[in-house]
């Protein structure tokens, strides 16, 4: 694929989904995408821009630090999700006021999920699957006095269902 331009035409695009070997893409200019599935390409720009942006996948999210995680998205995003990445810790992330949602998978490094009471104020659901190294006594750190969460999977553990902290 070396030419997507076309792309950029489609004025109601609500679902987007790409990946793959592809030019960079300028996010910005894709203003109705509410649900977003890409493969990180690191030369893509204008996620921060995303005005009507509701959820978003990320897939293979190549951190040039591993420490960090160094990734705009936008404030109004409701739901995330971050697949095969090489990330040890979700610290870095800028504040996400909005979303409830959270999905971790196949991140073979993560050890940390940082502060989430900062970060995802309001968090209401987690999980995280398939990360080997993230245990669940360091998603119950995480999660401790988080005030919204209802729902919280890792490490191979419920920790914290509907009903109450388990």
């Amino acid at each position: 694929m070396s030419d997507i331009s076309a792309i950029y035409g489609l004025s109601q695009l609500a679902y987007f989904r790409i990946s793959g070997k592809r030019p960079p893409i300028n996010f910005a200019k894709l203003q109705s995408v509410e649900n977003l599935v890409v493969e990180h390409n690191k030369r893509d720009t204008g996620f921060s821009e995303l005005s009507n942006l509701k959820m978003m996948n990320l897939w293979r999210f190549k951190a040039p630090a591993r420490e960090e995680f160094k990734f705009e998205l936008p404030e109004h995003l409701e739901e995330v999700g971050i697949f095969w990445s090489n990330v040890d810790s979700l610290t870095g992330f800028g504040v996400c006021p909005n979303v409830h949602k959270l999905e971790v998978a196949r991140c073979r490094n993560l050890r940390s999920l940082g502060d989430l009471k900062r970060t995802f104020p309001k968090l209401q659901h987690l999980v995280v699957d398939a990360c080997g190294r993230l245990t669940a006594e360091e998603a119950e750190r995480a999660l401790d006095g988080h005030p919204k969460i209802r729902h919280a999977f890792a490490g191979k553990k419920l920790i914290v269902s509907s009903k109450g902290a388990l």
